[in-house]
């Protein structure tokens, strides 16, 4: 299991509650990250309030920009290995305030050894 932020209901950043879910393994051309760190901006704020065009399903976990290092890659994806350091566009899929996220390698850009 796994920690995540997660929105449940629109209102200001205190609706915000931890909850604990199973990680989910990459598919193929995706990517999973153990996350060290996520930006807090604006768009976080405006998606829990229910203002910013993007409104996925409750409930969700903002965070659009995040850090960390990559644990596990899916098939077809050759650019990137276990233990690369990459920054993430999380984008519309969110998901930046957990310990983990999984989502489409494309979305990672290398930062280093």
């Amino acid at each position: 299991m796994v920690k995540v932020v997660r929105c449940h209901e629109y209102g200001p950043p205190d609706v915000l509650q931890v909850d604990e879910v199973a990680p989910r393994d990459p598919a193929a051309g995706e990517i999973r990250v153990r996350l060290g760190a996520c930006a807090v901006n604006f768009p976080d704020i405006l998606s829990c309030a229910g203002k910013y065009q993007d409104k996925p399903d409750f409930p969700f976990s903002p965070g659009m920009e995040a850090a960390g290092e990559i644990i596990d890659c899916g098939d077809r994806v050759g650019e990137f290995r276990t233990g690369d350091r990459v920054m993430l566009w999380c984008g519309p899929y969110y998901d930046g305030y957990a310990e983990e996220v999984t989502l489409p390698a494309e979305r990672a850009e290398e930062t280093g050894k």
